[in-house]
């Protein structure tokens, strides 16, 4: 990724991840709405046992997909830290944070369709935690600066971007 400048390189950032949270909660907004005017009944499953089963197996998709999107942005961001450059940090830091967010957002996805399925406001709930819960993860200057251990004038230069 090309960027002259620390303002330049958090606005396309965040202009992706943007783009990235609009498709899960897009999708939600469309299921919940077909859902509540009617549009859309509920599968018929053979007993509430199923149903519980596979609110489990959502719920546990999602928490799955939260864990094994946090250890892979962890693992893979050790060897960022070795870098010499901050363009090539900041570059790889750019790559590991998108796909993190591609990774939560399939997820996302997974529960919106889980909620489509069964209509179950547990896994509403699970929906809008998940949203919450992005901002815990999301790349503010000061997170990618302990995130890639940066001191000295390199800390200074991402966190005065604005």
């Amino acid at each position: 990724m090309h960027f002259q400048s620390v303002k330049e390189y958090f606005y396309k950032l965040y202009t992706r991840l943007f783009l990235l949270l609009l498709l899960p909660l897009a999708a939600f907004l469309a299921l919940y709405g077909a859902i509540q005017g009617g549009e859309l009944t509920p599968m018929e499953l053979a007993d509430e046992q199923h149903a519980i089963w596979l609110r489990y197996i959502f719920l546990g998709a999602a928490v799955t997909d939260w864990v094994g999107a946090s250890v892979f942005f962890s693992r893979s961001l050790k060897p960022v830290r070795t870098l010499v450059s901050l363009g090539e940090k900041l570059d790889r830091y750019f790559f590991l944070t998108i796909i993190r967010f591609v990774i939560i957002v399939f997820g996302m996805i997974v529960l919106a369709g889980g909620y489509y399925l069964l209509h179950d406001q547990v896994l509403t709930a699970l929906f809008m935690v998940s949203l919450l819960m992005m901002g815990f993860v999301w790349p503010f200057p000061w997170r990618v600066t302990s995130h890639l251990h940066l001191k000295g004038d390199e800390k200074n230069w991402v966190q005065e971007w604005k």
